[in-house]
């Protein structure tokens, strides 16, 4: 059997503190679970991931958010996203789905997507989130993604942006919660 995708449903102050968890299977999940998982052969390799952004600053787009404007609050490193960090993406200026982890070379290495449906922790290769039914691996995701909060709200708070610092602090809180 191929491991599932988890996609976690974010707690809300006053709600039941257990974490609803749902194995997606590929028929009831969206297309990425078939890429994640492809035929094997030589035609369904995954394509190479394309770097975006800013020249000095770029980065792999997660996948599914091809038609978004993306923009990385974070290190760079020799022209790439690197370290830990936030990915937002946007359309017409609103936030519509957030990564919060770690980059390596530009790629998204382990962290969080917070979708509108919920959120979806783990590994990431290539932008697509690596199936997998290891527990410790989600709570690593889970751990990076609050360390790249509060690292955000640092950042934010240090250049007199105290809402957005303040904002990217009860991310934060929320990332930790889920693991209670």
């Amino acid at each position: 059997m191929t491991p599932a995708t988890s996609l976690f449903h974010a707690r809300r102050p006053g709600l039941s503190r257990r974490i609803a968890l749902l194995l997606l299977a590929c028929g009831l999940a969206t297309s990425a679970c078939a890429e994640a998982d492809p035929p094997a052969g030589p035609a369904s390799a995954p394509a190479p991931a394309v770097l975006q952004g800013p020249k000095h600053c770029q980065f792999v787009v997660p996948q599914g958010w091809s038609g978004y404007t993306v923009r990385w609050e974070g290190a760079c490193a020799k022209g790439r996203a690197s370290g830990s960090g936030v990915l937002r993406a946007l359309e017409k200026q609103q936030v519509k789905e957030v990564f919060y982890g770690r980059l390596a070379e530009g790629a998204p290495q382990i962290g969080v997507i917070e979708k509108p449906e919920g959120l979806v922790a783990g590994e990431f290769k290539q932008g697509a989130a690596v199936p997998t039914d290891d527990p410790g691996v989600t709570v690593k995701a889970f751990r990076e993604a609050e360390a790249a909060a509060l690292q955000a709200a640092s950042r934010f708070k240090a250049s007199g942006n105290e809402a957005s610092g303040r904002f990217y602090r009860e991310k934060a809180e929320m990332l930790r919660s889920q693991m209670d």
